[in-house]
């Protein structure tokens, strides 16, 4: 006998069909996708995403895994192991982008944790990742990008489009000043870096103007071009404290929260508070970290 799945309330959907049965309802057809994405949206959270599977959690802490399966007589096949509940599916080219975009439809996430692009073999594959997450409107807590020995001009158009909270990028030799002032995330890192003394005071003095860079918390820089012939802010390379003194400013109460050492304060046009520290020597770079009057954590 039929279940009419249309007309049963919330709850009861969820004592008939497990989590994974409903995934694979919605595909039946565009009504009864609309109606399980209405039964269960915003209850779900991306809790990973790697270049062959996409874990989701729930308010109830439970966690389901969606794999991404070679084999197109698995698909629909669910499994368990020690991390839970697995689904299997099959997607052309095994494309992690079209599982995201599907899942996104039906459950309704808003966020995506860390993604590190070295994961993927295919960068085309994390080019197509990256369409879906500016589509789809999706924030990202992490992103991880390790450019050496690849074509980074598909990113850079996509890049600016991006809601990324926090970028670490290595190889960062192709960042230009530009797209570093284009850039709104909370905490950039580039390494290995080319930007100049004459980025870096650029940078700074469009921080320093009222209403720029309000999200911005931290901007590290590695940079061998970074040298003491031309001044950051009207001072001369290195930048910092007096060196029979020490002082750490952390801008948090957790100590994995981005800290600087031995940095000289400035502050934005509006009263906004900073430290800024440039170091010559074995590390060669600047890092800025702008103070948070509620979590700030200064020990002399």
């Amino acid at each position: 006998m039929p279940v009419p799945l249309l007309n049963l309330p919330t709850d009861l959907v969820e004592e008939i069909f497990n989590f994974l049965q409903l995934f694979v309802q919605s595909s039946c057809s565009k009504r009864t996708r609309k109606l399980v994405k209405s039964k269960v949206a915003n209850k779900w959270k991306i809790s990973s995403l790697t270049s062959t599977s996409i874990y989701l959690k729930g308010n109830r802490r439970e966690e389901y895994r969606f794999k991404i399966d070679e084999y197109p007589k698995n698909c629909y096949c669910s499994t368990v192991s020690i991390m839970g509940s697995i689904l299997h599916l099959t997607y052309p080219n095994e494309a992690v982008a079209q599982l995201l975009e599907d899942l996104v439809d039906v459950f309704g996430c808003r966020r995506a944790p860390f993604i590190k692009a070295s994961a993927f073999n295919d960068f085309e594959k994390f080019l197509d990742l990256c369409r879906v997450l500016i589509k789809k409107n999706l924030e990202v807590r992490r992103l991880e990008l390790d450019c050496k020995n690849k074509d980074m001009s598909g990113f850079i158009g996509l890049w600016k489009q991006m809601k990324i909270s926090k970028i670490h990028i290595s190889h960062s030799f192709w960042v230009t000043i530009e797209q570093l002032l284009e850039c709104t995330s909370v905490k950039i890192e580039l390494e290995d870096s080319e930007l100049t003394n004459q980025d870096v005071d650029l940078f700074l003095r469009k921080w320093k103007t009222t209403g720029t860079f309000s999200k911005l918390q931290m901007l590290e820089i590695s940079s061998e071009e970074i040298d003491k012939k031309s001044k950051i802010l009207d001072m001369v390379p290195p930048i910092g404290i007096a060196r029979n003194s020490e002082r750490r400013v952390n801008r948090g109460f957790d100590p994995q929260d981005p800290n600087i050492f031995d940095g000289v304060r400035i502050n934005k046009d509006d009263g906004t508070e900073a430290y800024l520290s440039v170091k010559l020597g074995a590390w060669t770079g600047v890092q800025f970290l702008v103070v948070n009057p509620a979590s700030t954590v200064m020990e002399e």
